[in-house]
């Protein structure tokens, strides 16, 4: 049996999702649409790294209850603290604006993280502030079988099981957009319905998870032969986007904003993206993630201060940068927010402020306090 390592930190993947925070950030800062995909990454990332602390917590624990309260317990003092603030902080403003009726529409699907499966077809729900929730739902919805999953199977049959849900995915996809485009007869509804669905991304997380079997055979890959897998990635990327381009190309003259999408727009609508984009990006993102892993002296740029500072308050930055975005936009009319650029830079700064803080006075002081209950749990088990 492969000795799985007890520490999931890595600072190049720390520095990915730093990326992926980014790209998020800057589609939702009306600067790249192609940025949609950061929510990919942070998918696949998932997949890797829930699936990593589910085997540890499986070989430390003694029963199926051990291991699911480690597990949940390490969970719930992660995601619970800066969400259930940000949630606070959003009923008193809602209830300072006077929406009330917001307020309790969403007050459901905010206890239950079920705001992806509140919002599909629903067009007659405000959720300014919330709506970027439909991401931290759908990965706690994926936490509820997962670690069953994890606990009953074993390595080999995972493996199968894997590739049984990234080759099912799109099938899926493709009936559910039909599914709901004959309901609403709206294309942009039924791609946002498959968007947000949690069985839509089951392949981003199984990719993930992929991975990380792959990962506990101890092999190393020479920097060169990644470099050469780096430059195949690209050129496959680049082919794939410059045929995505072509097929777009707009009758009427040339879009500089699909330019910006690299090919991949916002839902996928076009040429059925809906069922293979979805799939080569995440099967592309899990490469990257495993070359990554495998010879992290060629991605020592992911260790840049910046990118690790990014990557470590990626949650609470993901979570804050929305009422960054609504408050900004309220003061467009001032003439600072005129210019682009300094509005954008405004946003990041704002955004970078409030999760800084997030993460200093609230995760960080849970994280410390989770690992001293931790510890106590281990001492027990003992």
């Amino acid at each position: 049996m492969h000795r799985i390592e007890n520490s999931s930190f890595s600072e190049e993947l720390n520095g990915v999702r730093g990326i992926a925070v980014l790209l998020v950030l800057l589609v939702h800062f009306n600067t790249m649409s192609f940025g949609w995909v950061g929510v990919q990454i942070f998918f696949v990332l998932s997949g890797y790294f829930i699936s990593k602390a589910l085997y540890l917590a499986k070989s430390k624990s003694n029963s199926l209850s051990d291991y699911i309260f480690l597990f949940y317990f390490k969970r719930a003092f992660r995601i619970l603290p800066a969400y259930i603030s940000y949630v606070i902080l959003f009923i008193l403003f809602s209830l300072y604006f006077r929406r009330m009726e917001s307020v309790v529409q969403l007050s459901i699907p905010l206890i239950t993280f079920t705001t992806n499966l509140f919002s599909v077809n629903n067009v007659k729900v405000d959720f300014t502030g919330v709506g970027h929730f439909w991401t931290l739902s759908l990965e706690e919805q994926f936490y509820i079988f997962w670690p069953f999953i994890i606990y009953y199977f074993d390595k080999k049959r995972f493996c199968y099981f894997l590739f049984l849900l990234i080759i099912l995915s799109p099938i899926f996809r493709f009936f559910y957009f039909d599914y709901n485009y004959l309901i609403t007869r709206n294309a942009i509804l039924s791609g946002g319905s498959v968007n947000v669905f949690p069985l839509s991304h089951l392949d981003a997380f199984a990719c993930g998870s992929l991975v990380f079997l792959i990962d506990i055979v101890k092999t190393y890959l020479d920097k060169y032969i990644v470099i050469l897998c780096l430059i195949g990635i690209s050129v496959l990327f680049i082919l794939v986007a410059s045929i995505s381009l072509v097929y777009n190309f707009h009758p009427n003259g040339f879009r500089i904003s699909y330019l910006l999408t690299l090919g991949f727009p916002p839902l996928l609508l076009d040429n059925y993206g809906y069922v293979w984009g979805y799939s080569f990006l995440n099967l592309i993102f899990g490469l990257l993630v495993y070359l990554i892993l495998k010879c992290p002296e060629v991605f020592r740029l992911l260790k840049s201060h910046i990118l690790s500072f990014t990557g470590k308050i990626s949650y609470s930055l993901y979570i804050y940068h929305v009422p960054v975005i609504i408050f900004t936009d309220y003061l467009a009319g001032m003439e600072i927010f005129t210019n682009k650029l300094i509005h954008l830079l405004i946003n990041f700064l704002l955004a970078y402020i409030l999760a800084y803080l997030s993460f200093k006075f609230i995760e960080s002081k849970f994280i410390l306090l989770r690992e001293k209950y931790m510890l106590k749990f281990h001492q027990k088990l003992n």
